[in-house]
Parts: C-alpha cells; structure tokens; sequence
C-alpha cells in the first residue's frame, strides 16, 4: 500500500465526462490542479468525486500520479459506490475517509494507541504501543521483538584502511516468557459454576494427563464461567472457554480457551519464526503467586533435555515476585526453541512463568 500524501483545500472541477471504467482525471489549467500533493514513486492522495446531478453518489478514488492538470487513479475505493459515469463539472477534492484515519494512532480508554490497519477503517490491528500482541503475527508492537537485522541501515563508511562506521542498524536483548504455569501440587479442580478469573490454572474433575490454563481474549471480559464440563478431553489442544450470555436467555459466549498442560509440567517454547535463532543469555523463572514449603526442581534445555539448567531447586524464591536466575554460557546454534519442565513439583503453591533472555537475529 503507498504512502498517503497531503495537502490543503485542494479541489477541482473536472473538463472530461470520466467513464466508469476510466482512470484518467483531467483538471482544468486554472491553478486547481497545483493544489493537489504532487506525489513520488510509492505515494498516492485520497480524493472524493461527487456531483449535485448524480444524487447518492461518492466515489473515492486513490491519486497515484500526477501530471500537469492530469491525475491517474484507482477507482471505487473503500467500498464506496460501484464507478459509475461522472459528467464533466463533477467536482474531485481531496477530503478525509475512514480508510485514512483507520491508518493514524488513536487512544482508547485505556491509554492504547492502535491503528485499525486496513481500508475503510477496517482490519486487524497493525501497530500498537502500551498494550501487548494477542494473536495477530505481523502486528508492529514498540519494543516488541527487537532483532539484529541482516541488512545495514546504511552503506558503510570507511574512515581510514581498516576503519569503519558502525552500522546503525543495532538492536537490544529481548525478554519472552512462557504461558503462566502452577509448579507446585495445590491445583484446584474445576467446578461447575464456579467463576474462573484470566491465567486461572485449574485441574479437571475426570483425569485427562493435563491441567488447563484459561486465557481470556476479550479484556473486557476476563473470567469464565459454565455450567457444564467445558470438554476437557486428552487431545492436547485448547478447549474453547465461555461465559453465559448476559440475558440468561441467549447462547454462551466465547470468552477465552482453557490452555492444557501437561502432566508432569513440560513446556516446549517456540521461538518467533521470524528470526533465524536467539542467542540466550540468562533463563530462569519469575514466581507471581507463593505459598510452598518446598521448592520445586526444574530442567531447562535446548536439543538435549537441561543442557542450559540440570535438576536445579528454585530454592533462591521465597515469596510472592520473586525471580531465579540461570546465566547462560552455551555456544553453538542458535536457539529456536526452549523447552522447561518440572522434575519435582513445589509442595504447595509456586505460580508464575518461565523466561529467557537473549539477542535475536535475522534470517
């Protein structure tokens, strides 16, 4: 999609009746046409035809070149009317449209700065700052996946034989956690009617091998709750979460998933597929919620089950937001996945979740 481009007041009156199917727009020599953005490889202006004579009709047209008093353009754009025949005298101006500000940061209540992506103000979201990514791969987030990329930002600069300007394009170490995991024994089995609140870990009423993590999506609405077994079952796949409809009438609605994992706790982490590995510089685990009288021993590994941290005791967490540290010195590959698991549980609660630390490169 080109880049939008701008200007004021800009309106004309156009000489030649435009066919539906035309995508030439002729101005007349009268200055109008200067008022309009001249406009680069890659750049293009949003414009608006209408005319008194053509009732209920709004075309919108995209201006993806310029030439004199003569436009090129994409027409019956942002699901305006289908292109119909214009009369010479219809007026082209360059006005505001959804599908142009679906493209700016706008703040919700909650301090969130999004853009709607898309055309028409339509689409998933593409860039957000103060918020987190929920599933959406290509969203931008700011300080989300930082990585060294292949490309320079610029030629390099030699200053003497053997001398050279750092390459601008530099990155920092990025932080990424697993799901939120209980590695002690006190679980709670899921009951009927009971109100689940978002990252509750619960263990089902009939063994399946796995306990199940709800994740809500929508924040508005972050608990669960049913009457009835949500369908746990030992495939290993997520079981959709609902909360029954407001009205006590309608059917349930879709709040989250529950998240199985495994039992005895493994975590296989994949790394982000865009990257081509990370080089790992500490592991560890941070502890939300506590209340254990013995800690548990976790392995961390990479191809070989604990080749980073071996049957190690987080005997270093004795309460609540409270981390352990596992330095990493591993040469080799990079890292594409991490894999955590519980060797012995914690006697009590040790809730929280497995991080790494590391540079990530480019593919």
């Amino acid at each position: 999609m080109a880049i939008d481009a701008f200007s004021n007041n800009a309106s004309g009156a156009i000489t030649v009746a435009l066919g539906s199917e035309d995508t030439v727009i002729t101005l007349p020599d009268d200055g109008s046409a200067d008022r309009f953005a001249n406009l680069s490889q890659g750049r293009m202006q949003r414009a608006t035809l209408s005319n008194p004579v053509v009732p209920g009709q709004i075309e919108i047209v995209y201006i993806t070149a310029k030439d004199g008093s003569s436009f090129t353009v994409k027409r019956n754009q942002e699901d305006t009317f289908a292109a119909v025949d214009w009369p010479a005298g219809t007026t082209l101006e360059a006005r505001v449209t959804a599908g142009m500000l679906g493209r700016f940061l706008r703040a919700d209540e909650r301090g969130v700065f999004k853009t709607t992506g898309g055309e028409g103000g339509a689409g998933g979201t593409s860039f957000l700052v103060n918020t987190k990514v929920e599933r959406e791969s290509r969203v931008v987030q700011l300080a989300g996946v930082q990585m060294l990329h292949r490309p320079g930002a610029a030629l390099t600069t030699t200053f003497s034989p053997g001398r050279y300007s750092q390459d601008m394009n530099m990155s920092v170490e990025s932080v990424g956690g697993s799901c939120f995991v209980e590695l002690g024994d006190n679980i709670e089995t899921w009951q009927a009617g009971q109100t689940y609140s978002n990252r509750a870990i619960v263990a089902p009423p009939v063994a399946t091998g796995f306990n199940y993590l709800f994740e809500a999506s929508d924040p508005q609405f972050p608990y669960t709750q049913s009457a009835e077994d949500p369908g746990f079952d030992n495939s290993g796949y997520a079981i959709e979460a609902y909360n029954p409809d407001s009205s006590g009438e309608g059917e349930p609605v879709l709040t989250g998933q529950w998240l199985p994992l495994t039992i005895p706790l493994a975590v296989e982490l994949n790394l982000p597929s865009v990257a081509a590995g990370v080089a790992l510089s500490e592991v560890g685990f941070i502890c939300y919620e506590y209340d254990a009288t013995t800690a548990p021993v976790i392995s961390i590994g990479l191809e070989a089950d604990g080749d980073l941290v071996s049957a190690q005791a987080l005997s270093g967490i004795s309460g609540e937001r409270q981390i352990q540290r596992f330095a990493v010195t591993h040469s080799g590959a990079l890292a594409n996945k991490i894999m955590f698991k519980v060797d012995t549980p914690a006697t009590g609660r040790f809730y929280g979740r497995f991080y790494w630390r590391g540079m990530v490169f480019d593919q």
